[in-house]
C-alpha cells in the first residue's frame, strides 16, 4: 500500500523498513494505517462529566483499588500498564467510584510516566 509522502503512515512505514521489515508482505501492508489509527484513538483523552455529591455524614477515607490502566511511556514510546489504587478523604463532596477509574484512564491514555499520572489524578480529585 502506498501512503502520501510525509504522512504519519508513510513515516511509520519508513520506520518499519529501517527495522528490517518487508513492508510489502501481507501482514504488514496496512500496519502503518492501523498503527496510526490506534495511536490517535488511544491518545485521545476521554473527557467525562466529573459529578460529585454532598458528603454529609461521610468523613472516612474512600478507596478504590485495582483500577487497571494502560499507557505509553513518553521516554521509550513503549506500552506500560498496571493497577492504580485511589483514595481520598472527602471534605464537602464525594464522587462516584466510576469517576475515580475514569480519572485514571483520562491521564493514563497518553504519552506519560507513572509519577505524572499519580500527580494528575490527585490534582483532579482535589480540584473537583
Amino acid at each position: 500500500m502506498e501512503y502520501i509522502i510525509n504522512s504519519p503512515e508513510w513515516h511509520f512505514k519508513e520506520i518499519l523498513k529501517h527495522l528490517g521489515e518487508d513492508v510489502n508482505r501481507e501482514g504488514l501492508k496496512e500496519t502503518p494505517k492501523r498503527y496510526i489509527k490506534f495511536m490517535r484513538e488511544f491518545l485521545e483523552p476521554k473527557e467525562f462529566n466529573f459529578t460529585s455529591f454532598d458528603a454529609e455524614g461521610t468523613d472516612e477515607m474512600i478507596i478504590q483499588t485495582n483500577i487497571p490502566f494502560y499507557s505509553i511511556c513518553e521516554h521509550h514510546t513503549a506500552p506500560f500498564f498496571g493497577t492504580a489504587n485511589v483514595a481520598y478523604i472527602p471534605r464537602d463532596r464525594i464522587v462516584g467510584l466510576s469517576k475515580l477509574s475514569r480519572t485514571v484512564d483520562l491521564y493514563a491514555n497518553r504519552f506519560q510516566n507513572q509519577e505524572r499520572i499519580t500527580s494528575q489524578v490527585a490534582e483532579r480529585i482535589q480540584k473537583e
